[in-house]
């Protein structure tokens, strides 16, 4: 299964795991939920940011999840100065 989600915690994955980590453009971000992808995005905010920037839905769902042997978690990082206001675009 494929998630996106705003954060990543070592509380998802079981004890005895191997965790890779990757950066990915845009484009390979889209490539990989093109098939389906469920959003584990927390706030409202954030999932209109991230719709914005990738062009395509982004549901917010505040949820736990587990990470099970093949899952991807595909998280998504903001870089750059704090917004002082709620906005769905970067500062």
């Amino acid at each position: 299964m494929i998630y996106l989600g705003n954060a990543f915690a070592l509380s998802m994955v079981e004890e005895n795991c191997v965790i890779e980590v990757n950066t990915l453009s845009e484009d390979e971000v889209l490539d990989k939920l093109k098939h389906g992808f469920t959003s584990i995005v927390g706030h409202q905010s954030t999932s209109l940011l991230y719709s914005n920037l990738l062009g395509i839905e982004i549901p917010m769902n505040r949820t736990t999840l587990m990470l099970k042997k093949d899952d991807i978690l595909i998280v998504g990082q903001y870089v750059g100065p704090a917004s002082r206001r709620r906005s769905n675009r970067p500062p």
